[in-house]
């Protein structure tokens, strides 16, 4: 009985394996494309209680070339680099070294038409989509990827792109799909010695549950696109945009794009897939599709909210004991997250003297209200907002702008960013009635004696504190 119950568990095992990582059949140089010349192919796959990290790529670049990259501290399940370069022809032939994450991987030999380096995917005249597995490195946080080419290839990088699929504990469950190849989409050519290869597609095998997830995102890489030139991208038949662009997908000036599109209107119970067209372009080489399920991230509604009696307004802090609150605003979020858990919210409060990535408390890592309360201690006179970042458990971000805050400074009631006799005399007129201020926050900034409690009335008592300061009597109100 021992028997049976071990080979059921190792089936298990083996099964669980191939549902992360699928390796390409062969990676034989081909003018059309590589492993196949009409479609990309699964090189992972499967659901995770996480996130995939997508990015990289700035265009093309003289060696050596430098890309970086932020992983969210995670535990890395799988991950791959690729390095796409231009070999000039298919004849030349070079070499291809990397450094991760300050480790040296290996270096290849790029051998052109007869290249069949097993991570290597050579198509067209030349053009290298190169693929290292860096799951080991469990590189996270900021990371750089530096890439040294040699040899009579050209040697230019057209980018480096990380995939990363990683595990955290509050994370929920996303469902993902990870394929790449090289496809060579071309016309005939100057020749017409190759035909035409004008099409190519990518399937995402496998059952959706519509109901689980919010939100869908496909992203594609390009090599060798011209901007101008016309080329289409279809999610299930449905023609995708960028923006307004419709028609020119692969739009970078150079040769090297990274693009992601919102497809959850268009995700199928099964048999999902995407259709990448040439259209009026020369050459065009789509090397890497990614789909994720997920949740939604959203900031619904975001304020700062002054403690004191002035709404739209912040007193500056220079330390002295206030009355509660007069010097304090609050800044709120509600938060929505539908399954995959809220990692952090923080606000901007730069401007205002604070930290530009300041953490608000809530109920992490569910939904909510997260807040903030801070004082202004620099930007006096000036009118802000704040900009709020909710960052998911899946790496998702949101942002939302508060409304308009002032920070005045103590005392100055005439506004000349200075606390002078002028002001003084000015809250003394307006005591015995010779002035008649035309401005919301006289009270809320003349209003500063006593120190500690506050009477929130603007009288001779606090003409007198301002004019003692000018003479050195009192400390800054």
């Amino acid at each position: 009985m021992m028997k049976p119950v071990r080979s059921l568990y190792l089936c298990i095992v083996i099964a669980a394996m191939l549902t992360l990582l699928v390796h390409p059949a062969f990676a034989d140089y081909n003018f059309d494309g590589v492993p196949y010349t009409d479609r990309l192919v699964g090189a992972a796959y499967g659901t995770i209680n996480g996130s995939v990290y997508v990015d990289g790529g700035h265009g093309v670049g003289f060696s050596p070339y430098t890309q970086s990259f932020n992983v969210p501290e995670s535990e890395v399940k799988w991950a791959r680099l690729y390095v796409g370069v231009w070999g000039g022809n298919e004849e030349n032939t070079g070499s291809v070294a990397v450094t991760f994450n300050d480790k040296e991987l290996e270096t290849l030999e790029l051998k052109g038409e007869a290249d069949t380096n097993s991570n290597v995917y050579c198509s067209g005249h030349g053009v290298y989509w190169i693929v290292y597995d860096v799951t080991e490195n469990q590189a996270t946080g900021s990371i750089d990827a530096v890439v040294t080419t040699s040899g009579t290839i050209d040697g230019r990088v057209y980018g480096v792109v990380l995939v990363a699929v990683y595990e955290d504990p509050y994370g929920q469950e996303v469902q993902y799909w990870i394929n790449e190849g090289n496809v060579n989409l071309h016309g005939p050519g100057w020749s017409g010695e190759h035909g035409t290869n004008d099409e190519a597609v990518t399937e995402f095998a496998g059952t959706v549950d519509v109901d689980k997830f919010a939100m869908a995102r496909l992203s594609v890489v390009y090599l060798t696109g011209t901007p101008g030139l016309n080329d289409y991208l279809y999610f299930n038949d449905e023609k995708l945009c960028d923006g307004d662009n419709c028609d020119d997908i692969a739009n970078s000036k150079q040769s090297f794009d990274i693009k992601t599109f919102d497809v959850i209107d268009y995700i199928e119970k099964e048999a999902n897939k995407a259709m990448f067209e040439l259209g009026d372009e020369d050459y065009l080489h789509p090397v890497l599709a990614v789909l994720t399920l997920h949740s939604e991230l959203k900031i619904i509604s975001a304020f700062s909210t002054p403690q004191g009696i002035d709404d739209k307004g912040i007193l500056n802090d220079n330390g002295r004991p206030r009355h509660a609150g007069d010097s304090e605003t609050k800044i709120t979020a509600e938060v929505v997250d539908i399954g995959i858990g809220i990692q952090s919210v923080t606000v901007d409060l730069s401007a205002i003297g604070g930290s530009a990535h300041t953490l608000m408390s809530g109920p992490y890592p569910n939904p909510g209200t997260y807040e903030v309360t801070t004082t202004a201690t620099t930007g006096i006179n000036g009118t802000f907002t704040f900009v709020i970042t909710a960052i998911d458990n899946g790496g998702n971000i949101t942002t939302a702008q508060t409304n308009e805050l002032i920070v005045y400074r103590r005392g100055d009631v005439v506004r000349n960013n200075m606390v002078d006799m002028g002001d003084a005399l000015y809250i003394a007129r307006y005591t015995v009635g010779l002035e008649t201020p035309n401005m919301d926050h006289f009270n809320f900034v003349g209003d500063v004696q006593p120190a500690c409690d506050g009477d929130h009335i603007t009288n001779m008592g606090d003409a007198l504190y301002i004019a003692r300061h000018t003479v050195n009597l009192e400390i800054a109100p």
